[in-house]
């Protein structure tokens, strides 16, 4: 059975309270898992925050590996036009000039490179929403995980969000999960 109280404040007195309420109430009936809502949902999310810290570091990396690489091509495509650029100066070309035909060459390498992933990375991003939407990405609760969102905690020990009542998506009959309400009961525990 799971049992959701609101609180004002710190809830740890409050957990106290429900353990002597229930000890007075049944002897025999532990109060066992108890936690505020906060805790839940940082343990339901602990696995997605330490998944995001190592993408954004492989991230950093690949952002850095590709500046490496970008500066690499570069210099060795400066590095060959040496003796144009020098033939350039010794004409009168501005020094701006000569800049900007090399940058310019970096900023079609760059461009190419932003219209190939972009379009790319959206297309993977809406098949993953896709497997998301269906209920198909790993962590959902239906099957014992815990997950967040429409969908989960129907067997399993997910917080299913949604209004009171749905049966579609938070059955009577959820094994250890939570259940955020739109709406709440009051319940007196003093």
């Amino acid at each position: 059975m799971n049992l959701m109280v609101r609180t004002a404040g710190n809830a740890a007195p409050v957990i106290a309270s429900m353990r002597r309420e229930v000890q007075a109430i049944d002897r025999n009936l532990p109060l066992v898992g108890a936690q505020t809502q906060a805790e839940e949902i940082d343990g339901a999310f602990g696995s997605q925050r330490s998944l995001a810290t190592l993408l954004s570091i492989f991230g950093m990396l690949a952002l850095i590996l590709t500046s490496v690489g970008l500066y690499g091509t570069m210099s060795q495509a400066v590095g060959r036009r040496t003796k144009e650029l020098g033939i350039r100066a010794a004409l009168g070309a501005d020094h701006g000039d000569l800049l900007w035909m090399v940058l310019r060459q970096a900023l079609w390498l760059i461009g190419v490179g932003v219209a190939i992933g972009v379009p790319l990375a959206a297309a993977r991003d809406a098949v993953d929403r896709e497997h998301a939407v269906r209920g198909e990405g790993r962590g959902c609760g239906d099957d014992g995980g815990r997950g967040v969102g429409d969908g989960c905690g129907r067997d399993g020990g997910g917080i299913c969000t949604g209004p009171p009542g749905d049966a579609d998506r938070c059955g009577e009959g959820a094994k250890g999960g939570v259940r955020v309400a739109s709406e709440s009961v009051p319940l007196d525990v003093n």
